[in-house]
């Protein structure tokens, strides 16, 4: 049964009413749903935006892998113009060599000016340079995949959340969403005061368009300290709690503050998708029930809900770390196991359809 965490949080509107001091600086008097429609489509389009030029960064960077891979190949050339320069006739604009693995002959331009050792130190400078190259991009596109895997999280996050007719859970996870992304630099900041943080953050950074310096810390704000703002409570057949991470903050703390080694952890494999722990009482196992119930939710909360049936991983939270310099809620698995996941058998699945036969919007709708 899904339990709202709305209950337990302080009342984080500041402004008077349900859709938070955000929406209210930013959007005033506007109905809760457009404003909560209105704040998704903003973040969405500035996440979009940040995935389509991280997107022309990683292509960028396996060009440039591949071009300075041809470095062997490069290097090869020169030594095969080394191995058979006695034969260069003087003047000669190409040298006759023979390939080392094939024994096959062939032609290698050469410059009649030049010569061929001159031709072939060209060469070998190439090389060395191609394979400097190589070294210097792998980790650029390293670090642009992991990006690009965090902004694909993020943005499933955003479409998961509904109208905002989920109440204060949902309207508290956009805006803790909005502050991730304020602090990650990837949107500027919305509402009363907006212009001086902008300034302010410039000259933290050392000025204007610079990314030094070190990003503030969100301001604390009512209830938006309660981990479980950002976190859906479900409760498995045994009567185990499960808990499901509503965006990065939520399935952080899930991973890497509340799961406990004696938990089970799950995550849809291959896509972006919420942080599931099934949680235990340390000595405990968990039944093929439970475990079935909690890898339906990570289903279900996930890219790939609508596969039918759908690889997720589980294993304890102690083979589950943050990568170092990594963004916030993106972690590595040391050990898994895997197992099937149904997202339509999950209870989450059930309570969508029966909010949308009441005729709610859903996550699906948006």
């Amino acid at each position: 049964t899904p339990l709202s965490a709305a209950s337990r949080a302080a009342n984080p509107a500041g402004a008077g009413g349900p859709v938070g001091a955000l929406f209210a600086e930013v959007y005033g008097g506007a109905g809760d749903a457009d404003v909560f429609r209105r704040e998704k489509d903003r973040l969405l389009q500035a996440v979009g935006a940040a995935v389509k030029k991280n997107r022309q960064k990683v292509n960028s960077f396996r060009r440039q892998i591949a071009e300075a891979e041809a470095h062997e190949d490069v290097k090869t050339r020169a030594d095969e113009i080394m191995a058979y320069q006695h034969g260069y006739r003087q003047g000669a604009s190409a040298l006759t060599v023979y390939d080392f693995e094939t024994g096959e002959a062939k032609e290698i331009p050469i410059d009649a000016l030049k010569g061929p050792v001159a031709a072939a130190e060209a060469l070998y400078k190439k090389a060395r340079k191609q394979r400097r190259t190589a070294g210097a991009v792998e980790p650029l596109l390293e670090a642009a995949s992991r990006e690009a895997e965090y902004l694909e999280q993020v943005e499933f996050s955003l479409r998961e959340l509904s109208s905002g007719r989920g109440g204060k859970d949902d309207v508290l996870a956009l805006e803790e969403i909005n502050a991730e992304l304020v602090d990650a630099r990837l949107v500027k900041p919305a509402g009363k005061g907006a212009a001086a943080e902008i300034k302010r953050r410039e000259r933290s950074s050392g000025g204007k368009g610079k990314r030094g310096g070190t990003p503030p810390k969100p301001k604390k704000k009512g209830g938006r300290d309660d981990p479980m703002i950002n976190i859906r409570r479900y409760v498995a057949p045994s009567g185990k709690e499960v808990l499901v991470g509503r965006n990065s903050r939520g399935n952080e703390a899930v991973s890497l503050s509340i799961g406990k080694d004696q938990d089970v952890w799950f995550h849809v494999r291959g896509a972006p998708g919420a942080h599931v722990i099934l949680r235990q009482q340390p000595g405990q196992e968990a039944s093929d029930e439970d475990l079935q119930y909690a890898a339906d939710l990570a289903a279900f909360h996930s890219k790939l809900r609508t596969g039918g049936k759908v690889n997720v991983s589980f294993t304890s939270p102690k083979f589950v770390r943050k990568p170092s310099g990594g963004r916030l809620g993106m972690v590595t698995i040391d050990k898994e196991k895997v197992m099937l996941g149904m997202p339509d058998a999950s209870e989450a699945a059930a309570e969508e359809a029966s909010d949308r036969a009441a005729g709610k919007k859903t996550a699906s709708s948006w």
